[in-house]
């Protein structure tokens, strides 16, 4: 056998190793429970927790105080959201700033102890403004990319979704397109995979969705989810495999989630009410809540949780 062809059979037990250890680890360890991290109406300089444990009744954590501050450029930590890599290590990315280009990163082995704070200057070149960068993971090429909103010479109108991939989370590669509409700004994108196909969501006048095959695109085909005047939409998987669920942000006067929930991710029940107040007994959010993440822990991370922060 010669040294490459050693060195891709090494890289696919490496991958196949991988992805069994991760299936393993889900059947060992199953999600049982619902964490958000999210901002709030009154607070973009922090990142607060809720948790659900049974549906979709989020119960503030940590007394109500936050959990995590910034340190870098403007002490923002605005949009936080979360992902648990194939290792098992989770990543938090946040807009820091409203005027400069960074994003903060940091890094979790449990969700309570957030450490190497660090800020990733990926701007594309002539960006005036970034923000509300995101994670996703692209399986076909088995890589990472943060994805953001990017506007150019502060002009609305070239508003588009920015990538740069990345191994490590440290070190990214060169920004590309991701998402644009030609001169019609759009922002807010949120990646999920559903079967074999990506579903980018974002914010145009409403919330809409473009697919594709790859999750780097090129997306198509997109369509209007509601056309609500709401932003921050974020889409995750049910822990016990029935559906999906989407939420967006009411943003005015800090009023509230919005949840949509679909067994397919093509027909959608709405499940907030259709004004506000939004919540019911099926569901409901904390007061103020803003632009976040939702993510399915599982037991022991539940109960760390608890022991740390504790319930409202």
């Amino acid at each position: 056998m010669n040294r490459k062809v050693f060195v891709w059979v090494m890289v696919f037990f490496l991958v196949a190793f991988s992805s069994c250890k991760q299936r393993q680890d889900n059947v060992d360890n199953p999600q049982v429970a619902y964490l958000a991290a999210y901002m709030k109406g009154d607070d973009d300089k922090h990142m607060y927790y809720a948790l659900a444990e049974n549906g979709f009744i989020f119960r503030v954590l940590n007394d109500k105080k936050p959990v995590l501050a910034a340190s870098y450029d403007d002490q923002l930590l605005r949009d936080p959201m979360i992902i648990r890599d194939r290792s098992g290590i989770y990543h938090l990315v946040a807009t820091v700033s409203w005027k400069n280009h960074p994003f903060t990163v940091w890094d979790s082995k449990d969700l309570i102890n957030w450490e190497n704070e660090r800020l990733v200057d990926v701007a594309p070149e002539g960006a005036t403004k970034t923000w509300a960068p995101e994670f996703a993971y692209d399986e076909e090429n088995d890589i990472y990319f943060v994805h953001w909103t990017a506007e150019l010479n502060d002009d609305w109108n070239t508003a588009a979704i920015y990538y740069a991939t990345t191994k490590d989370f440290i070190n990214y590669s060169k920004p590309k397109v991701l998402y644009s509409l030609d001169g019609t700004g759009i922002l807010d994108a949120n990646i999920i995979k559903v079967g074999d196909t990506y579903h980018l969501i974002y914010r145009n006048n409403g919330i809409w969705v473009a697919t594709s095959a790859h999750a780097q695109g090129p997306y198509t085909n997109p369509y209007e989810l509601t056309s609500e005047n709401v932003e921050g939409p974020f889409a995750f998987s049910f822990y016990d495999g029935s559906g999906y669920a989407v939420v967006w942000d009411y943003f005015g006067r800090s009023s509230g989630f919005g949840l949509w929930t679909s067994p397919d991710f093509k027909d959608w029940t709405r499940i907030t009410n259709e004004s506000y107040p939004y919540y019911n007994d099926k569901v409901e959010f904390p007061e103020k809540i803003r632009h976040g993440s939702i993510i399915s822990i599982t037991q022991k991370e539940k109960e760390a949780l608890l022991n740390t922060y504790g319930r409202k």
